[in-house]
């Protein structure tokens, strides 16, 4: 089994999607797509945009490509997986949205998990 996700539960604007920034920003270039050792996939286009547009000045000239090439969205994700993007961390972010665009939000849910509060 591999190892188990480290996970940031906390109310909103509380600084989760900061703190994948930061984490995103300890990986180093690599061969191939995407060019970096991680990637933060987003639920969607929008969601992408936005933390570009907030976050971007952050990681240009630091990553290659800035967020643009290494924030992806999920279906993009789903394409790259299996195959290109052997050996490349990647982190969700607003896994809730993820999970309420296919199936509705929960009332309550468990998961297996690392609880942190920063990456």
């Amino acid at each position: 089994m591999s190892e188990l996700p480290r996970v940031m539960a906390q109310d909103r604007q509380q600084g989760k999607t900061s703190a994948l920034v930061d984490w995103l920003l300890d990986g180093h270039v690599v061969d191939g797509w995407p060019g970096w050792s991680r990637v933060i996939v987003f639920v969607d286009a929008k969601r992408q945009m936005d933390v570009t547009r907030t976050h971007n000045h952050r990681v240009v000239g630091l990553v290659p490509g800035g967020l643009g090439k290494v924030g992806v969205t999920v279906s993009e994700w789903a394409r790259f997986q299996h195959g290109l993007a052997r050996g490349i961390e990647w982190a969700l972010d607003d896994a809730d949205a993820f999970i309420a665009e296919r199936m509705g939000m929960p009332n309550v849910m468990t998961m297996t998990a690392r609880a942190v509060d920063d990456f």
